[in-house]
């Protein structure tokens, strides 16, 4: 029933996910942006049955997992995303054990040959048997997401949800170690240490032990940083942690003696994946005076995670990302449509640029030749530069300002030229308030230019906010973070 439910809830989710997809881009930046692929390896620390056990009974040498996975997410908001994927992991330990023990009135036919009622106590100690155990499966992720970019390079994200994990196979083994077996006859008093001949030392093979794997379901959750490495791909280095919340411990396929009769030495141990072992444990800690532990075990996992976020171009129609290189192109081929279409906004937009090209002059035919070319000049600087804000921030967010530069340095060359500087806002917050944020966000970049050199004379500032037309149809992109900007227009003073 457990299986059932989790499986119609995983395909609920998956239906929800593609049914997003198919309502368009409304609401996102850029349809690029909608559908990642994400690709990772992660490896940490995993706990496993080694870690409740006495240290003078068994010590942990490792216990890791790691994971290599790829997925599909679907962002239906700029910064909001769901993702469903597979992967292969493998969880792997070590364990070294040292015990003793004694098995009472142990039947032995070849030492009571004449059939005379005779047995002894056996008593046997395992010293460094390492005990090794792979166990392989396939995890399908389910997780909601958040991605934020603070700058054009730099930005951090974080996912929630839970993973299928369905084991595939399990090996587990004694590759070396020592067994010491010896013999005591309470009816004589006397000890057995060389006869039968199977007494004495013997060294442990390699003996494998099959085990009934479980599935499992796990919640999961990661958090790391985001560089951006170009316009498609980001590189993710974070932290992971999941838990599971079933007992998820192999169950031994075929129960057997830790010392068989017929050999009289170390046959099968039922170790983690074939688990006998915490049953023998317990045996022991009650022996001992040792606390008892739970034979459940719910896997936890922490570690560190690596990967690579894809944004492909939109899926179908539009199946190319263009350049920057291209979309510049474009711009200088409609460069003569835009001069011609007074009072108009031409929008130059791909999967990853946006340009917008505004209207240079109320009146295109007062421009002298020379005007035309600076205008051109500064419509290349100003639309390959875009100015963002923080929410309720003045100070812009640019790397590079060399643009700055460049374009006072037009603006001083032509002072027949005059700059109006924008600043805008997105929805969040009262109307007076961001009708003078957006005045003080066109304030900060008027300064800049100012201290270019650039004549005060020469630079007017407007706000707009997200209730002005001006808003809508200047920024068509429905993200908050986009409307958190300036922009420019160019007029003949």
């Amino acid at each position: 029933m457990k299986k059932a439910i989790l499986s119609i809830t995983a395909l609920l989710c998956l239906s929800a996910a593609y049914a997003q997809n198919s309502e368009g881009d409304t609401g996102h930046s850029s349809p690029a942006t909608r559908h990642h692929i994400f690709t990772y390896y992660s490896m940490g620390y995993a706990n496993s049955i080694y870690d409740r056990m006495n240290n003078s009974f068994i010590h942990k040498n490792y216990s890791l997992s790691s994971t290599l996975e790829a997925r599909y997410a679907y962002f239906f908001h700029a910064n909001w995303g769901v993702s469903l994927g597979a992967g292969l992991s493998c969880f792997a330990a070590k364990g070294t054990m040292n015990f003793d023990g004694v098995i009472l009135r142990y039947d032995d036919p070849d030492f009571d040959h004449n059939n005379l009622g005779r047995y002894y106590n056996l008593h046997y100690k395992a010293n460094d048997l390492v005990e090794q155990q792979r166990i392989w499966s396939l995890e399908v992720p389910l997780q909601g997401h958040f991605e934020h970019f603070f700058n054009q390079k730099y930005g951090i994200f974080a996912s929630l949800g839970a993973k299928f994990h369905l084991p595939l196979w399990s090996r587990s083994t004694f590759p070396k170690g020592e067994l010491t077996t010896k013999g005591y006859e309470p009816l004589t008093g006397a000890w057995w240490e060389n006869e039968p001949p199977r007494f004495g030392k013997q060294n442990t093979g390699d003996v494998p032990a099959t085990a009934k794997l479980r599935w499992t379901v796990d919640a999961i959750a990661d958090f790391g940083g985001l560089l951006r490495l170009s316009p498609v791909h980001d590189l993710y280095v974070g932290v992971y942690g999941s838990y599971g919340f079933m007992d998820v411990l192999p169950k031994a396929a075929d129960k057997k003696d830790f010392i068989t009769p017929e050999q009289n030495r170390l046959f099968h141990f039922n170790a983690l994946p074939a688990t006998n072992i915490l049953g023998e444990y317990n045996k022991k800690a009650k022996t001992n005076g040792w606390k008892t532990v739970s034979e459940k075990w719910n896997r936890w996992q922490v570690g560190i995670k690596v990967g690579i976020h894809i944004k492909p171009a939109k899926l179908g129609k539009a199946s190319r990302v263009q350049s920057l290189r291209d979309t510049q192109k474009e711009f200088y081929a409609r460069l003569p449509e835009y001069m011609s279409n007074t009072g108009k906004t031409i929008i130059i937009r791909d999967t990853i640029h946006v340009i917008y090209v505004y209207s240079a002059a109320p009146d295109n035919n007062t421009f002298t030749p020379a005007e035309r070319e600076s205008v051109s000049a500064l419509i290349g600087i100003f639309s390959n530069s875009k100015i963002l804000f923080d929410l309720d921030s003045d100070v812009p967010r640019i790397e590079d300002r060399s643009f700055i530069t460049e374009a006072a340095k037009i603006l001083q060359e032509g002072p027949s030229l005059s700059l109006i500087i924008e600043g805008y806002t997105c929805d969040l917050g009262e109307e007076a308030y961001n009708r003078n944020l957006a005045t003080r966000r066109a304030g900060a970049i008027r300064d800049l230019f100012v201290a270019q050199g650039v004549s005060p004379a020469q630079i007017q500032v407007a706000a707009y906010t997200a209730n002005d037309p001006q808003s809508k149809i200047n920024i068509t992109d429905d993200s908050r973070k986009e409307h958190r900007a300036v922009i420019f227009r160019i007029v003949k003073r």
